[in-house]
């Protein structure tokens, strides 16, 4: 009964990764690029990622191939700590979306004992044997109560899938009250207000996104060298926002470098990058919308943020002056 209840657990945290990877598979490919995976490979290993992982879940759960399906978890495990310890050596913490949008938190130390743990498990499985069937553990047990527990366990699936959505939309509509008091506070101020983002000269954040065709790029993709880039974030619920693509066309033809960043959970703004919510944004600080920043030729900070629709202007001017 012991190896059995550990197959089921390796089965049921193989079973919400695989599920959750398939359902987030931005998350999944941002994730795979943080890890240094070339953005070649992302898109097919986002899909071939997550059904490997539910055809472990299928071994594990049929007795004659259960030892089977623990040596292919050990050696998944394996890889994925592999590739973690790899980037903690190299002094990174890429992020880690381990069960696609439901967690998402830099890897560390803790990701490594989780995986030892698992790793632990799967092995233990993959020497012991399967250990008895789950009809045979369950020869004693009434089929209501087996029913009983299965649906409760499909109630708890249900919430937990509901409670997420609510937190995720509930989070969504407070950043969108705080931005929309941000750009009111701007408004009333000459919309032109500046002086909030990352320190001048201080090395610009890294980040990744992706076009419609779900390329992926980082800073130093989209920045020419020994050139600057101006970033301007944008948003598909800001009616502020539609001077912006004027604007920017008339910086491009003046040769100014910009990168056009919208939020990522709602249809793109057309031309856009698309970041996977608002990461991007949090990491320049660019709490209201339309606004900018300037990053220079050395990918450090190279202007103040704008903040509001002629802020930006402005900015996109002075960046395109000659000098």
């Amino acid at each position: 009964m012991g190896w059995l209840i550990v197959r089921a657990a390796l089965a049921v945290t193989f079973a919400v990764s695989g599920v959750a990877k398939l359902a987030s598979p931005l998350a999944t490919r941002k994730s795979l690029v943080s890890f240094g995976v070339p953005d070649v490979v992302t898109a097919p290993a986002a899909v071939c990622l997550p059904l490997l992982e539910l055809t472990v879940v299928g071994l594990l759960l049929l007795t004659p191939t259960a030892a089977v399906g623990a040596w292919v978890a050990l050696g998944l495990v394996a890889v994925f700590t592999a590739a973690v310890a790899a980037a903690l050596v190299r002094g990174e913490k890429p992020e880690c979306n381990c069960f696609g949008a439901l967690t998402s938190r830099r890897a560390g130390a803790g990701t490594l004992v989780r995986n030892g743990l698992l790793g632990l498990g799967a092995g233990a499985c993959a020497i012991a044997g399967p250990g008895e069937s789950i009809p045979h553990a369950l020869a004693g047990v009434s089929a209501g109560a087996v029913a009983a527990v299965v649906a409760l366990l499909l109630v708890l699936a249900a919430l937990t899938i509901v409670s997420v959505q609510l937190v995720g939309q509930n989070g969504r509509l407070l950043a969108r009250v705080e931005a929309l008091e941000a750009s009111l506070s701007a408004n009333a101020s000459g919309g032109a207000q500046q002086g909030e983002g990352p320190p001048i000269g201080s090395p610009a954040p890294d980040f990744l996104v992706w076009d419609e065709d779900e390329t992926v790029y980082s800073l130093d993709d989209l920045r020419a060298p020994g050139e600057p880039i101006v970033l301007t974030f944008t948003d598909p619920d800001c009616p502020g926002c539609r001077t912006v693509g004027p604007l920017l066309e008339r910086a491009r033809e003046a040769g100014t470098k910009v990168a056009l960043i919208s939020r990522g959970d709602r249809d793109p703004v057309p031309g856009a990058l698309r970041q996977l919510d608002r990461e991007v944004m949090a990491a320049y600080q660019a709490h209201v919308v339309p606004s900018a920043v300037v990053v220079d030729a050395d990918g450090r900070i190279g202007s103040e943020l704008a903040r509001g629709a002629d802020a930006v202007a402005s900015l996109l001017a002075w960046a395109g002056s000659p000098g």
